[in-house]
């Protein structure tokens, strides 16, 4: 019976360390596994988010009743951060239409309102944004000593504002008298057949229709057709 008992424990004994054994070996290939995963990602993951970005392509699509893989989620937002617009970008965003939501609480996005930007987190922290959508509220608009709504120009440096101007130029003045002396005077002014003319006569008048491309419109400024948007700019 001793024997017996003897004998059960040495089992017991053998089957303990193959056990731990085991367990020994799956830890080992979990550690293994992981490794090779750490490898995948960064091999098979990061890299193409950076090719898929250089194409233009979402690295991956989700359609409904489908799992989302974390590491597939965070290739697209990588995707997505690596082509969404760079901090001190500016767009326009059409506030006001149906449906459109307020700008992101996050602070990402500011309006071009000429405010002071008091954002720790940003790095333009401190520094007066751009006055665009002509705020009465925030600082002059750039180049100007007044709050004005501007339009946006490309250069090879950024932030210099300018006044609106007109090209300048001469005009030509057609004349007629009564004698049928007719001509037109020049840039210069030196039509002979004019002289007799008092010069106190002779000025341009309002704009008026040319009979064919309607009445001219006149404001307080020189404008092309436009629609009003808002301009907002990346901080952070």
């Amino acid at each position: 019976m001793t024997d017996l008992k003897e004998e059960i424990e040495v089992l017991r004994q053998r089957i303990s360390a193959l056990e731990e054994s085991r367990l020994t070996k799956i830890k080992t290939a979990l550690r293994r596994k992981k490794t090779a995963v750490k490898i995948a990602i960064i091999a098979g993951i990061i890299v193409p988010v950076a090719i898929y970005a250089a194409a233009g392509v979402i690295p991956y699509s989700f359609s409904a009743g489908s799992a989302a893989v974390a590491t597939e989620v965070n290739a697209n937002f990588t995707y997505l951060n690596n082509v969404s617009v760079p901090i001190g970008g500016i767009i326009a965003w059409h506030q006001d239409l149906t449906g459109v939501p307020a700008l992101p609480g996050s602070g990402e996005w500011v309006k071009c309102d000429g405010q002071t930007l008091s954002d720790a987190n940003s790095p333009m922290n401190g520094q007066v944004i751009p006055n665009l959508n002509g705020n009465g509220l925030g600082a002059n608009s750039p180049g100007h000593t007044a709050k004005v709504q501007m339009f946006l120009r490309g250069g090879t440096t950024s932030g210099t504002g300018q006044q609106d101007a007109f090209q300048g130029h001469w005009h030509q003045i057609d004349y007629h008298t009564a004698g049928g002396v007719s001509g037109s005077i020049g840039a210069a002014g030196a039509d002979t057949a004019f002289a007799s003319f008092s010069t106190s006569r002779v000025r341009a008048g309002n704009a008026f229709s040319d009979g064919s491309n309607g009445t001219p419109r006149t404001a307080s400024e020189t404008r092309p057709s436009n629609m009003s948007v808002v301009w907002i700019m990346r901080v952070k």
